[in-house]
């Protein structure tokens, strides 16, 4: 009984307790195995963009708090801030395909996103400066440049 509550605690819901029990008995280490493949996926499912588009990207979802099983939340966000702010003039990018591109993501893609933008908040961004930021998460395309974005005047 100890150890039940223990997992219980320790995992967060009754949920991912019995789908981790489902998959064996030590808890933890079906959770550090499935932990490690998750992690091993992550890189392989994260959607590359321009350098331009990432930079939309960031300025609409960094410090947000994003739902992941939420089909609808990233593309809607990014449309909801390219109609307010005007964020695809900002960034010389094409707003709709973007947001095209955005809703096509499968739900592994989009967790991907989400996790490489969180990912992206933890990295001294000042220092290294926003496009090797976005670079250091994967989430610009190879060969993609130079960063550009429209200045205020």
């Amino acid at each position: 009984m100890a150890d039940e509550e223990q997992a219980g605690s320790a995992f967060g819901s009754e949920e991912l307790e019995a789908a981790l029990r489902a998959r064996g008995d030590d808890l933890n280490l079906i959770a550090a195995r499935d932990l490690e493949r998750y992690y091993a996926l992550l890189p392989r499912a994260t959607p590359r963009f321009s350098e331009e588009e990432a930079g939309l990207l960031a300025d609409v979802l960094v410090g947000r708090t994003i739902p992941a099983d939420d089909p609808r939340a990233v593309w809607s966000m990014v449309q909801k801030g390219i109609q307010r702010d005007g964020l695809d003039r900002r960034w010389f990018v094409d707003g709709v395909s973007l947001v095209a591109k955005l809703r096509f993501l499968d739900p592994l893609q989009r967790v991907a996103l989400i996790d490489a933008f969180e990912r992206y908040s933890r990295l001294p961004v000042e220092e290294m400066g926003m496009a090797e930021a976005l670079r250091a998460v994967g989430l610009v395309k190879e060969g993609a440049g130079p960063f550009q974005m429209k200045t205020e005047g």
